[in-house]
């Protein structure tokens, strides 16, 4: 389609410029651009759309035909552009709307990635609290001191304590003395004590079962009955380490590292229980 040309702005002239106006721009710009005063070809072309601008204004009625045709196209243009300029703000709009859900839903994602990240380190906490709660527990439990004849044919060990002690509710842990002959035994709760010192005396062919407490003037942190703190529960194990490995050193005669005494000997070994229990049988039975 052929594009629609303004003859008045051909003639450098405004919309409403008359007759007399239009015939006096028409012959100054024909002097310019006549092929016989200026032969380039952009000339040419130039001085035809002059001619077509004159012709079509020169004459009043097409003049005013043509003022009409103006008149509504410039009317479709101005709608043109305002609707343009509606269709342009509508997608600015829905620009900035994409926009925003995008910042919305990054806060949203943001804002449970926070969430989860403060449950998980609220759970941290909580599971810190609960391995502290429980290290604190661990370090108070309930301690009985556990004899048991030195002529005793069975050499009694961590599993068989544990059996035949486990009824009284839960123990902690099982630590032995001199390695053959007596043995702390450390419950969760201080009942299970109390019910074991009831019964004791069904344990009296077997064992004498004491109830422990600490010695508060030297042992800041003992604050309950039936109660060894870890201070004192380590300088066991550590007496017991020293007396294995001297115990072996003596036996054996010959200087053998710590970590090879732990292979060669534990005295409440389950294992070294049992071969010690058949080897005691076997003896009887002969």
């Amino acid at each position: 389609m052929k594009a629609f040309v303004n003859h008045y702005e051909v003639l450098g002239l405004p919309n409403s410029a008359s007759i007399e106006a239009i015939v006096k721009a028409y012959r100054y710009l024909a002097k310019i651009y006549h092929p016989d005063k200026n032969p380039s070809k952009s000339a040419r072309a130039k001085f035809e759309e002059i001619q077509n601008a004159y012709e079509a204004l020169k004459n009043p009625d097409k003049k005013k035909a043509y003022d009409n045709i103006l008149e509504a196209k410039l009317e479709d243009i101005k709608r043109y552009e305002k609707q343009s300029k509606l269709s342009k703000q509508l997608a600015e709009d829905l620009l900035k709307r994409e926009e925003q859900n995008i910042k919305n839903k990054i806060k949203e994602q943001q804002k449970a990635y926070d969430q989860q990240y403060e449950a998980k380190v609220s759970r941290a906490k909580q599971i810190e609290e609960l391995l502290l709660q429980n290290t604190k527990k661990a370090t108070k439990n309930f301690t009985v001191l556990v004899k048991w004849r030195h002529k005793s044919k069975l050499l009694y060990t961590k599993e068989n304590l544990k059996h035949i002690f486990v009824q009284y509710g839960r123990i902690d842990d099982i630590v032995p003395i001199d390695g053959k002959h007596r043995a702390y035994i450390m419950f969760a709760h201080k009942n299970s004590v109390t019910k074991l010192l009831e019964d004791k005396e069904k344990f009296a062919n077997d064992f004498r079962i004491k109830e422990m407490k600490d010695d508060k003037r030297k042992v800041e942190k003992s604050d309950s009955d039936c109660f060894l703190s870890t201070e004192v529960i380590d300088k066991i194990r550590m007496a017991n380490e020293k007396r294995s490995f001297e115990t072996i050193k003596k036996e054996t005669g010959e200087g053998i590292k710590k970590k090879k005494v732990e292979e060669v000997i534990d005295p409440l070994d389950a294992e070294e229980f049992r071969k010690k229990e058949e080897e005691i049988l076997r003896k009887l039975m002969e």
